[in-house]
């Protein structure tokens, strides 16, 4: 037997601390198993309880040595595919992409596409034999004698009533079409009723101008049923080149085109630092002539002194921008727009 003093400290060094947790433990997990259901009617039976635990000293911790494991990552969210843009897009981000800048502009480059195909197309029993009016290669050099081409397109109806409304090209349509030069021409009067199984001939007439380079357009012919009112187009595209021979020949391909092998791209070479110059070579300009200045004028400078932003947007409108944006004002309109922009800068 031991003696009180040593069994008091026996009693409380850890590894005792342990052993007894671990046999209360067990002898709970037995008592479990062996106790009776609650439909039992008998006394209840209990196990004789060993040397109570001491709640005062705390139960050592015991530290493992393995690293925590990471929970696994989440899986993938679905992609969709995107037809305009050619690339998989997640399934949570697909409505920020339908808002993105480049899908809208893929979606209006595919708008227009998906136009000119069906306008490229005959509609109605209308037909335009050519698929497009090709003006060939022109030498430069026959301008002289010969400046202007002409060709036709030949249009048909084959049953029905359609008028043909008008004959445009596309070059003069828009906001911009003052500044754009026109090199094809359609002749085209008033609307005509056409008649079935008859062939019209359209004129067309390119004039380059003593130019040389590539040119081309689209020739718009507008149709109305009369019956219905139902309106339609059908458009077909017309080109051109000027150019000298010679100078074709010299531009000619060699051989078909082959499209290079990719290579893996990796560093060419040490990045060697350059000498920086001092600060004064830096900023030395060797000016040959100064630009001459062109002060605000003084009667812009006093339209813009006072006033709100739509006061001035109207006087300079009224005052110098009354003409509007053309060929013979383009010099006056963005002079007068940079002195407005200078005043307001100062």
């Amino acid at each position: 037997m031991m003696k009180a003093k040593k069994r008091a400290q026996h009693e409380a060094k850890p590894a005792h601390i342990r052993k007894l947790a671990r046999l209360s433990a067990r002898q709970t997990s037995v008592a479990t198993q062996q106790a009776p259901s609650t439909s039992h009617q008998g006394p209840t039976q209990y196990l004789p309880s060993t040397q109570p635990i001491q709640s005062e000293q705390p139960l050592p911790v015991v530290e493992s040595s393995e690293e925590p494991q990471a929970p696994p990552p989440p899986p993938p969210a679905p992609r969709v595919k995107c037809q305009l843009c050619n690339r998989k897009v997640p399934l949570p981000e697909w409505d920020a992409h339908l808002h993105d800048p480049v899908h809208a502009r893929n979606a209006r480059l595919a708008g227009y596409r998906q136009a000119l195909e069906e306008g490229g197309q005959d509609k109605f029993g209308v037909s335009v034999a050519q698929a497009e009016l090709d003006f060939g290669i022109i030498d430069l050099h026959t301008l002289e004698s010969w400046p202007t081409r002409e060709n036709v397109f030949y249009v048909r109806l084959e049953e029905g009533e359609v008028t043909l409304t008008s004959i445009r090209l596309t070059s003069t349509l828009g906001a911009h079409a003052a500044f754009r030069d026109t090199t094809f021409t359609v002749r085209f009067s008033a609307a005509i009723t056409m008649a079935p199984r008859v062939m019209y001939a359209v004129k067309v007439i390119f004039d380059p101008r003593g130019n040389r380079g590539h040119y081309d357009d689209r020739v718009e012919f507008s149709f109305e049923i009369p019956s219905n009112g139902v309106k339609f187009a059908i458009t077909r595209a017309v080109k051109a080149t000027v150019t000298v021979p010679a100078h074709r020949q010299q531009l000619a391909p060699t051989a078909p085109y082959q499209r290079p092998m990719r290579r893996p791209r990796g560093r060419r070479g040490e990045i060697v630092n350059g000498e920086r110059p001092p600060h004064i070579e830096r900023h030395r300009t060797a000016w040959k002539y100064r630009l001459p200045e062109f002060p605000v004028p003084s009667e812009i400078g006093e339209a813009l002194a006072d006033g709100t932003i739509d006061y001035k947007t109207q006087i300079i409108r009224k005052k110098w921008l009354s003409l509007g944006l053309s060929h013979s004002t383009y010099v006056e309109y963005w002079q007068v727009l940079l002195w407005a922009e200078e005043q307001q800068a100062q």
